[in-house]
């Protein structure tokens, strides 16, 4: 009887770690956000010890990101059934977020040369950059969302604001070369104005792929 009893004992205990690890994401990921909005409130006021607290909070990122993925690899030798799709997908999400967490630390670092140098921005490219700001968060907000609901529909919106989010930014950089050819932007500016540029639309990406791979988890569920 006991021997009978394993396989049904062993795939409870692969539910029940894999669900403590997808909350560890899920925890993770609202640091991760929280971390973003201080980053963007820092460069929007500008607040410097904004920038300082955001930036200070990637290295944990990095850290319990590693530590997720050393569990989850863990868990995929015992995943049940060959069904690797319920750990593969928050892998999918735990490696984006660390990503993430990169990006917002480039962000900061850019800004935070911005302040430091006194570099200015025209009125407009800092309301380009706010719009996006509210763009990208909003995106990742959804993103992890549709990870904590595991709803696949909501990842197919995610795609389809991305795809948004990314015309954006084109135009943006758009409008940026126009002021730089003119004469109305700084050389130096625009390099820091691009580098943030970037960032965003490296968050902006990796949301999106947080989303799909969710969507894989869901439908493996």
């Amino acid at each position: 009887m006991t021997e009978k009893r394993e396989p049904a004992a062993a795939g409870a205990t692969f539910r029940d770690d894999l669900a403590a690890l997808r909350g560890r994401i899920s925890a993770l990921a609202a640091g991760v956000t929280a971390g973003f909005r201080t980053a963007m409130e820092g460069f929007d006021w500008p607040d410097a010890p904004r920038i300082d607290r955001a930036r200070a909070g990637v290295p944990s990122i990095a850290r319990e990101s590693e530590e997720i993925t050393g569990g989850l690899v863990e868990l995929a030798a015992r995943c049940p059934l060959g069904d690797r799709a319920l750990v593969e997908s928050p892998l999918g999400v735990i490696t984006r977020l660390a990503q993430i967490g990169s990006c917002i630390e480039g962000f900061c670092d850019a800004a935070a040369v911005k302040m430091r140098e006194g570099l200015l921005f025209s009125d407009k490219a800092l309301k380009e950059m706010e719009d996006l700001h509210a763009e990208t968060g909003s995106l990742l907000d959804r993103a992890v969302l549709a990870f904590t609901a595991q709803d696949a529909g909501l990842s197919r919106k995610v795609a389809e604001q991305g795809r948004a989010v990314e015309r954006m930014i084109d135009r943006i950089g758009d409008e940026h070369e126009k002021r730089l050819a003119s004469g109305s932007c700084a050389v130096r500016s625009s390099a820091l104005f691009l580098e943030l540029l970037d960032a965003l639309r490296r968050i902006a990406g990796h949301a999106v792929g947080m989303a799909c791979a969710s969507a894989r988890g869901a439908c493996g569920a």
